[in-house]
């Protein structure tokens, strides 16, 4: 059951670096204007190179960006 579970988690994670608006704002505790934030800095630095960049994004707080990256994956 537990293989299961990852199996349908790691289906479920966004790719940080195709994902447009609209997908990334769907995950849990981010909208539109932080979705916005991360295609910006995306476009800006030519796409993430690892998660942990998302604290340095303007609005994201600890929380939110720990928050976030358990919802996303580098691709």
């Amino acid at each position: 059951m537990g293989e299961e579970k990852d199996r349908q988690r790691v289906k479920n994670l966004v790719n940080l670096n195709k994902a447009n608006k609209e997908k990334l704002s769907r995950i849990a505790g981010m909208g539109k204007i932080h979705a916005m934030e991360l295609i910006r800095y995306r476009e800006k630095h030519g796409g993430f190179k690892k998660l942990d960049e998302i604290d340095s994004i303007s609005g994201f707080d600890t929380i939110l960006a720990e928050k976030v990256k358990k919802n996303l994956y580098i691709g």
